[in-house]
C-alpha cells in the first residue's frame, strides 16, 4: 500500500523549537509505528472477514486514521495520505463542519466515498463519520494536547499566548461560536496578498491554525482545533 511508504517518511511531530514563530509549526506528537500498526491491523481485519460489507469498508479503511479517548470523550482524526498532515480534534459525536465538508465535497464529485479497499454508496457523510469514530483506535490521553500545549478546553487568550493574533475572527452566531484562524505561507506556497495572511520567507511550506471556541458568560473554551500543514 501507499500509505506504508508514506509512514516510513512521516513522523506527526512537528518541527524543532525555534524563536521565530516563522519557524514553529504545531502538530500532535503520534510516531509514524502506532500508524503502521494500525495499517496492518486494518488489512488483516479486511482479508480475514468472509462478507465485504460497507462496515467492514468503513472499520478497514485507512484513508483518515481515527482515534479516540475515553478519559475525555475526544476524538483525534489524521490525513496523511498525501505526505502532508492534517489534524482534526473535537468532542466525541460532534462532529466539525469542516471534517463534514471535506466528504460532502467527495460526494459532491463522484457520489460515493472512496475507501483503501473500496467504494461506499448511498452513504452520508454524517453517517460514514460517527462510524468512523464507533471504530476509532484508543490513543492515551496525552496524545490530545500539541506539542505546543494546545487542547480542547483551553481559553482564547490561553491559545493566543502560544500561537499569537490570529489573522482572522469570524462569529457563528447560530452556534455561539468564535472561530479564530491562523494563515501561514512559506517561500514555496502561492501566496495571495490578502491582508489576512502572514508570509515567512525562512520556512519552506506554511500552514493553517483553525479554533473554534464556543463562548459561556464569562469565558470561552475550545471545542475544535484543526491543524494543515501544506504538502512538503
Amino acid at each position: 500500500m501507499i500509505i506504508k511508504i508514506l509512514l516510513a517518511f512521516i513522523l506527526i511531530a512537528g518541527n524543532g523549537k525555534s524563536s521565530s514563530r516563522c519557524h514553529e509549526k504545531d502538530s500532535v506528537t503520534i510516531s509514524s509505528k502506532i500508524f503502521s500498526d494500525i495499517v496492518d491491523k486494518k488489512e488483516k481485519i479486511y482479508n480475514d472477514a468472509k462478507d465485504k460489507t460497507d462496515d467492514l469498508l468503513i472499520k478497514s479503511d485507512d484513508s483518515l486514521f481515527f482515534f479516540k479517548n475515553i478519559e475525555n470523550d475526544q476524538i483525534i482524526a489524521v490525513d496523511i495520505t498525501a505526505g502532508a498532515q492534517t489534524i482534526y480534534i473535537f468532542h466525541n459525536k460532534l462532529l466539525p463542519n469542516i471534517l463534514l465538508n471535506r466528504y460532502n465535497e467527495l460526494i459532491a464529485e463522484n457520489n460515493r466515498i472512496s475507501t483503501t479497499e473500496g467504494d461506499i454508496l448511498n452513504i452520508t457523510p454524517k453517517r460514514y463519520l460517527l462510524k468512523k469514530t464507533t471504530y476509532a483506535d484508543t490513543l492515551d490521553i496525552k496524545y490530545f494536547r500539541t506539542r505546543k500545549g494546545v487542547s480542547l478546553g483551553m481559553t482564547s487568550n490561553e491559545i493566543k499566548n502560544i500561537y499569537g493574533p490570529p489573522n482572522e475572527i469570524k462569529e457563528e452566531k447560530a452556534h455561539n461560536i468564535r472561530r479564530y484562524i491562523w494563515h501561514v505561507y512559506g517561500k514555496y506556497d502561492e501566496f495571495s496578498k490578502n491582508k489576512n495572511t502572514t508570509k515567512c520567507d525562512n520556512i519552506d511550506e506554511g500552514y493553517d491554525y483553525i479554533v473554534d471556541f464556543k463562548k459561556h458568560d464569562d469565558r470561552d473554551e475550545a471545542v475544535f482545533i484543526f491543524i494543515e500543514h501544506r504538502m512538503p
